[in-house]
């Protein structure tokens, strides 16, 4: 079966952040989903005082068949099951029921749902919206994604940096739902073209698994996050808000708000010519991808070896992240 990969946070207590509330579901700008919580502000800020929706497309609409596919009772059941065993959690069955032995001997219902909906309300009117794909009570959430991205990149051990947002929005999930960590069940495209019979050998080499742990203190910077856009909304204050905070966000693909951006990265082929990076002062190599922004250059690879590494202090540098966990309190 799929290799899981942990995530190590430290599960800690959380103490009442906001007042969940049963409120009907406000569409417009009065609700912010946690799956936009970890993604660049001024992006968020301009879809909602534009009013722009998210386009339709094919990778979405994948989603969405990888979502329906887990959605039901059977194949839910099996993925469970299977979970349930990675933890050594003592389940018996009885009838239609399963139950889970706890430390005292006793035994719990094991109540597992498929998706639901909590609205949690902040300062000002505003709701956070969370919604995990699969929830097994008081255990654990199961959140389902789908990735057009190349195989390639799929499997190397540095797309783990690619999914940051992913992280922060299932430890949202975790924080109000009062669990101690969630499955990030990552699906790459191949699984639809693949030939083979072995569901072993597809789960192996299409899907990837996390274990995400609770953490408190991205939880508490996340709020304070939110909060912050929440506020910038309501203003319509978003020129002094940087964007993106990760770098492919900034890409006519996935921005349906880049037109209306006042400060763009833009990806360069390369010159014929050297170029000065604005960060590290050295020289780029002509024909090398760099990054533009504001009429500044930064590196973007170095193409010494096959296929070009990144260089990420540079490309950190044009990016100016807005938030750190780090500064939290």
């Amino acid at each position: 079966m799929v290799k899981f990969e942990e995530i190590h946070f430290n599960p800690s207590p959380l103490g009442d952040i906001a007042k969940t509330n049963e409120a009907t579901f406000r569409v417009g700008k009065h609700t912010i989903g946690a799956s936009d919580s970890g993604m660049g502000k001024k992006k968020i800020i301009l879809e909602k005082i534009l009013g722009i929706k998210k386009q339709q497309n094919m990778t979405m609409l994948a989603g969405w068949i990888i979502h329906n596919f887990f959605e039901e009772d059977e194949r839910r059941q099996i993925l469970v099951d299977y979970i349930n065993k990675e933890e050594n959690y003592e389940v018996i069955n009885i009838r239609d029921l399963q139950f889970i032995a706890l430390e005292n001997e006793n035994y719990m219902e094991l109540e597992h749902e498929a998706e639901s909906e909590m609205y949690v309300g902040l300062e000002d009117d505003y709701e956070i919206r969370l919604h995990p794909d699969s929830q097994a009570k008081n255990l654990y959430c199961i959140e389902f994604k789908y990735t057009g991205l190349q195989y390639k990149e799929f499997l190397k051990d540095e797309y783990v940096n690619r999914i940051t947002h992913y992280f922060i929005q299932v430890n949202m999930y975790l924080g109000f739902y009062h669990l101690p960590f969630c499955y990030l069940i990552i699906i790459n495209k191949g699984i639809f073209t693949s030939t083979s019979k072995n569901w072993d050998f597809v789960w192996k080499n299409y899907v990837r698994v996390f274990k995400v742990y609770f953490d408190d203190k991205v939880f508490h910077a996340t709020i304070r996050r939110i909060q912050d856009i929440a506020k910038k909304i309501e203003k319509e204050e978003y020129k002094g808000v940087e964007c993106p905070e990760i770098l492919w966000e900034c890409d006519p693909k996935w921005c349906h708000v880049r037109n209306d951006c006042d400060n763009p990265i833009t990806k360069v082929d390369g010159s014929d010519v050297y170029v000065e990076c604005f960060h590290c002062k050295e020289k780029i190599k002509p024909t090398t991808p760099y990054l533009e922004r504001g009429g500044k250059i930064y590196h973007y690879k170095d193409v010494r070896g096959h296929g070009g590494v990144e260089i990420k202090e540079c490309i950190n540098a044009c990016m100016k992240e807005t938030w750190r966990v780090d500064d939290a309190k």
